[in-house]
């Protein structure tokens, strides 16, 4: 091994008490609406001297003693939204650089994504987000090592990240509007960069078939012994790889490639073509294959066992999650405001729900549009109920944009 399975050491030492409080099923079980309901007045005390704060009373509905008190009056005051409700106010915080609007000061980075019907959409992304964010990057590591994973092993050659371009684009007021990977590849700091591929210039490039060839030019050469990105991504590169080196297999390029982290979309259609890939046969796969939740609004949930595709709801990490009956949607494709939403421990396992998240980047109520089915659910405020932690899987998307 060489030098840098000493960023793995570090990192399993960093991380090994979150990762004994990660495999703790009992208290996600038992805490978690707790946990989630002191994050939620959190939020309303922190933004309570915003406009959206100021108009619907937040300072107020955190004061109240109960916490069922506290959700009951902030479902009350706030209506349940989505990209059009807050389209307006989210323009003047980035266009006009106005602060105090949704998140307290002045919000200085936004994530673009682009909508099926809505166009595109500038997700604020505040220090708090990108603090929570960071936590959830660990949280990856801390439930590989429960897992079973040898961190210094896979830090011993190359982790490859693969993402939209880094590009920042920041205008006369000093806000910048990016592609989330974008803004979250600062997070990417020594040591770990380290042992990053394909570096911060290949980041840069925003022309995608450019951004695969220089890729693909580059890792042919590299020991890449962990993948994290889209399938959708990662199929065409290794197919790049594999014109480029004449080689059969990934395995055969990269014989040490131990971890796909992954996300965005379901894997199942992508499992046999990368199977293929990586070892000629369909029902082949990667060793350690990690499923995550990721979106612009908040980083929502992780896989944490090896035999179970359901991903645990990362309750702990500054948003509240709500949770829609799917059969509320109208025929819009819009969940109407006064829609019953249900925290994770009202959910019911086997029922569909489309999730609505109140973030730590002012996003009140907000739908993000991913419809999920729990596997399991954590118990009540007093702890009693439930089948153990919150574990979700996505199993479609609203089409409304």
């Amino acid at each position: 091994m060489g030098w840098t399975s000493a960023v793995g050491w570090a990192l399993r030492a960093k991380m090994g008490r979150r990762a004994r409080l990660l495999r703790n099923d009992d208290r996600w079980g038992t805490y978690t609406a707790r946990i989630q309901a002191s994050t939620l007045r959190t939020l309303l005390r922190h933004a309570a001297g915003t406009e959206v704060g100021r108009e619907s009373g937040f300072g107020d509905i955190a004061d109240l003693e109960q916490p069922v008190e506290v959700l009951d009056a902030y479902r009350a005051a706030v209506p349940i939204g989505d990209w059009y409700t807050v389209k307006d106010r989210v323009a003047r915080m980035r266009e006009g650089a106005e602060p105090d609007v949704l998140w307290p000061g002045l919000v200085k980075r936004f994530a673009q994504t682009s909508g099926t019907t809505a166009g595109d959409k500038f997700i604020p992304v505040t220090d708090e987000m990108m603090r929570s964010n960071y936590r959830a990057s660990l949280d990856i590591f801390a439930s590989l090592i429960n897992r079973g994973v040898p961190l210094g092993r896979v830090t011993g050659g190359r982790c490859l990240f693969l993402g939209g371009s880094s590009d920042l684009r920041t205008d006369a007021n000093g806000i910048i509007t990016a592609d989330l990977s974008g803004l979250v590849t600062p997070l990417i700091r020594w040591p770990i960069s380290a042992v990053y591929s394909p570096g911060p210039e290949i980041a840069l490039i925003s022309d995608w078939p450019k951004k695969i060839e220089a890729m693909a030019t580059l890792t042919k050469d590299q020991d890449i012994r962990m993948i994290s990105g889209m399938p959708s991504w990662a199929s065409v590169l290794m197919e790049r790889v594999l014109e480029i080196t004449g080689k059969p297999t990934i395995r055969e390029v990269w014989p040490n490639l131990e971890v796909f982290v992954h996300g965005g979309v379901r894997y199942g259609p992508f499992k046999p073509r990368i199977g293929s890939l990586v070892t000629g046969a369909p029902d082949g796969d990667i060793p350690v294959r990690h499923e995550l939740y990721p979106a612009s609004e908040g980083f929502i949930a992780m896989q944490d066992r090896s035999d179970d595709p359901g991903m645990r709801l990362l309750v702990d990490i500054d948003n509240f999650y709500e949770f829609v009956p799917l059969e509320s949607v109208g025929e819009d494709g819009r969940i109407p405001g006064d829609a019953r939403a249900y925290t994770a421990s009202e959910a019911q396992p086997g029922v569909r729900y489309v999730v609505v998240i109140t973030s730590c980047a002012g996003l009140w109520r907000y739908t993000i549009g991913d419809v999920v089915e729990f596997d399991d659910v954590p118990g009540d405020l007093t702890g009693n109920g439930g089948t153990g932690p919150a574990r979700l899987r996505i199993v479609g998307r609203l089409g409304g944009g």
